[in-house]
């Protein structure tokens, strides 16, 4: 692919920017945690910090717009965000119960008697995700 947007000093410098965060990440005070099963708060904050740092403060970060200068934008595919789903409910039950209350609620809405609305929550979450939401957590 050839992005004219993209020159090897724009990617160099989005390099750059990664690898300044990380470093400054290893020098903090308070560890952070990241993954799926975290909250982002910390991570935005850190952010934040480093651009106010290097005086990048000013109005909202372009998170999208970076892509623009690579010759291969970071492209998610939709099975990558259901994969990432499934296993956040796999891990959480309590998180796949919350699913499955927001699909019955609205089944529910829609007109389904309550029992109807659960069987149809829980045939939507095993179809979805292969998880089974026959029980309520305990």
């Amino acid at each position: 692919m050839n992005n004219p947007k993209s020159t090897p000093t724009m990617r160099a410098i989005i390099a750059g920017a990664i690898y300044a965060f990380a470093a400054r990440l290893t020098c903090r005070d308070e560890p952070i945690t990241l993954g799926s099963k975290h909250l982002a708060g910390p991570a935005a904050e850190a952010c934040d910090e480093f651009l106010k740092l290097h005086g990048c403060s000013e109005g909202e970060p372009m998170v999208r717009q970076w892509q623009e200068h690579l010759d291969a934008p970071i492209v998610l595919t939709t099975q990558a965000g259901i994969d990432a789903i499934r296993s956040a409910m796999q891990a959480d039950y309590a998180y796949a119960w919350a699913w499955h209350s927001n699909v019955a609620m609205a089944a529910f809405d829609e007109g389904l008697n309550h029992a109807a609305a659960q069987r149809a929550a829980q045939r939507f979450m095993f179809a979805a995700f292969g998880i089974d939401t026959s029980k309520e957590p305990s």
